[in-house]
């Protein structure tokens, strides 16, 4: 029994494919990934708007929470990024590396981390809403909690104060906003 892959073996015939050309194939699949999901939300609004679906208040917001999410999946698919290296403490030369498909300014980091925290958000938000909406589909009043209510909207508060966190940490390169931001997101 071996005690580590064999990736020649694995890989097969995509072994003999040179690294730039798995690498276009990666985004390319990216970008088909994003063109599916985007036409898949044009499908259901317009099955919406012809009536062929209910859509009540609920299902609405949700689904319009998830634009920004599906937007920022799409943009970054289109200008992916790479983070190396381990600085999530405050060592001094720390110093992540970031790594762009593509020099333009489109892909730029504070248009990627403005990307990010909107649709971090708007997920928490949808997570926020599912559990009131749970809450207040429970049978009887004695079973429903005005605690579920609270925490629901106490993680986004979380997330908010987090997402702050990542805003000073890319604004002043300062790693120990880096750690702050975890242990909200964690909290949360």
């Amino acid at each position: 029994m071996r005690s580590q892959w064999d990736w020649e073996a694995v890989a097969g015939p995509l072994a003999s494919i040179p690294d730039e050309a798995k690498v276009w194939m990666w985004w390319s699949a990216l970008i088909m990934a994003t063109a599916c999901n985007l036409l898949f939300f044009v499908y259901v609004e317009l099955r919406e708007r012809r009536g062929l679906c209910e859509a009540n208040r609920y299902r609405r917001y949700m689904k319009w929470l998830a634009v920004p999410t599906v937007v920022q999946c799409g943009y970054r698919s289109v200008f992916p990024e790479v983070y190396t290296g381990d600085c999530a403490v405050d060592a001094p030369g720390c110093r992540a590396t970031r790594l762009v498909f593509f020099d333009h300014p489109a892909n730029g980091i504070l248009v990627n981390r403005g990307l990010a925290a909107v649709g971090e958000l708007c997920f928490v938000l949808q997570i926020a809403l599912a559990l009131r909406a749970v809450n207040e589909g429970l049978r009887g009043a004695s079973m429903r909690s005005s605690l579920v209510h609270l925490a629901s909207w106490l993680v986004v508060c979380l997330i908010v104060a987090a997402e702050l966190c990542s805003y000073a940490c890319t604004a002043t390169t300062v790693n120990l906003c880096v750690g702050r931001s975890f242990l909200l997101g964690e909290v949360a």
